[in-house]
């Protein structure tokens, strides 16, 4: 997606972020169709696309909040779908290990790349220093209480509070939502 921005940047456009969003998954798509059904592309999609809606200007702790808790909202269906749990502590989690990562591990792994031909050490580096990120998310997730098993149907859930976010004030919201109801009682039959 960067590369799409920059590439618009360089003959002097700024594309719409949305646009950009599309266009790298339509890329993406066209060199693996079969990526749509796998999870790392459904939670990149899913929570840049809820980002990109959602965007403002703002910056500082408050703005990290908030990027933490629309990512988080926006995964919460994904990750409910395929691995039937879901993490609560996941917005905390993420106020704390995405600064890290975006100021130190995506910079170093740039440089690493770059040196790549020459040595090793850099790459090696970033992954000791991607270990201990995620080891570090682990033992958060863990102290909070770890992740909670809701099953599958629970994915209704999920997408019900962002659908409701969102259409809380247009005319057919009571139909939305005895839809989604219905669609719940369908998953929780016997």
């Amino acid at each position: 997606m960067l590369s799409l921005v920059l590439l618009g940047r360089m003959f002097g456009r700024r594309p719409p972020l949305g646009r950009v969003t599309a266009m790298a998954a339509l890329c993406l798509l066209v060199g693996d169709p079969s990526l749509i059904f796998t999870p790392g592309f459904q939670f990149s999609m899913c929570a840049v696309s809820a980002l990109v809606m959602t965007s403002t200007t703002g910056s500082g702790p408050t703005n990290w909040v908030k990027v933490a808790l629309v990512a988080s909202l926006a995964t919460w269906p994904i990750q409910a779908w395929h691995f039937g749990t879901f993490c609560p502590s996941a917005p905390v989690c993420n106020v704390i290990l995405t600064p890290v990562a975006a100021m130190v591990i995506v910079p170093l792994g740039l440089l690493a790349l770059i040196l790549s031909p020459l040595t090793q050490m850099p790459l090696e580096l970033t992954a000791a220093l991607t270990e201990m990120l995620v080891s570090l998310a682990e033992s958060l997730t863990n102290i909070s209480g770890g992740t909670v098993v809701v099953g599958r149907w629970a994915t209704t859930i999920f997408v019900l509070i962002p659908l409701v976010a969102v259409t809380h004030r247009l005319i057919f919201t009571r139909y939305i939502l005895a839809s989604a109801w219905m669609l719940l009682a369908l998953y929780l039959r016997p």
